[in-house]
């Protein structure tokens, strides 16, 4: 038998007593998670590259965000409107024909060389959804809208220089991921926009690519 009967008893009613206050502390000692508002104003700029996939190369993308957020289910509903300038340029040769119809004798030039500038200025409406809690340090989204392209296409051939405007319906995809940093986010996307084009030189095309784009947003 023990010498000492009651040590065992009293021991255990030590740590019985003494459980409660160290978890009581251990919660008292994490950081309390910042209850954070359910909508807000969002402000920042992007910026990437987009890689034509109808002939035309790769080119810079610059664009401005405003818009804001929602809290919707276990997530955030976000709606913005991009403002986006982009380029890019091509070259190639094309046979040069006869008009159509014809209305003066016409002989055919054979083919011609040229390089292209595309230059768009296009607004975009970005309606996307942010997977996890606004309070989680990062979170996952994506989004479509349509956009409205105002082009100016400049073509040089047979030292000759020659420009053409359009305005063009179209829409954008995209998909990334945003990380809580500072008074907004930082964040990085893949999207894909698309819109039917038409030039005089190369006739019926698209203003398609695909584009990586990186920026940041201020919550206000």
């Amino acid at each position: 038998m023990s010498k000492y009967p009651f040590a065992v008893p009293a021991l255990v009613a030590i740590v019985a007593a003494t459980s409660p206050a160290v978890a009581q502390d251990a919660k008292a000692s994490d950081p309390p998670v910042e209850k954070k508002k359910d909508t807000a104003f969002e402000a920042g700029a992007a910026l990437g590259l987009i890689i034509g996939t109808s002939g035309l190369g790769l080119g810079p993308g610059v664009g401005v965000d405003l818009g804001s957020r929602f809290r919707l289910g276990g997530g955030a509903l976000a709606v913005h409107l991009r403002t986006q300038y982009q380029q890019a340029s091509t070259d190639g040769t094309v046979e040069a024909r006869c008009a159509t119809p014809q209305t003066a004798p016409c002989m055919q030039a054979g083919s011609m060389d040229y390089s292209m500038t595309e230059r768009a200025l296009d607004f975009g409406l970005r309606v996307s959804y942010r997977v996890l809690a606004i309070e989680e340090r990062w979170t996952p989204y994506f989004g479509l809208g349509p956009k409205l392209y105002l082009v100016r296409a400049t073509t040089t051939s047979l030292g000759l220089e020659n420009s053409e405007t359009d305005t063009r319906f179209g829409f954008v995809a995209f998909g990334g991921a945003q990380l809580n940093i500072g008074p907004g986010h930082a964040f990085g996307e893949l999207e894909f926009q698309r819109a039917g084009l038409r030039h005089r030189i190369t006739g019926d095309s698209s203003l398609s690519g695909v584009g990586l784009i990186f920026g940041y947003r201020l919550a206000l």
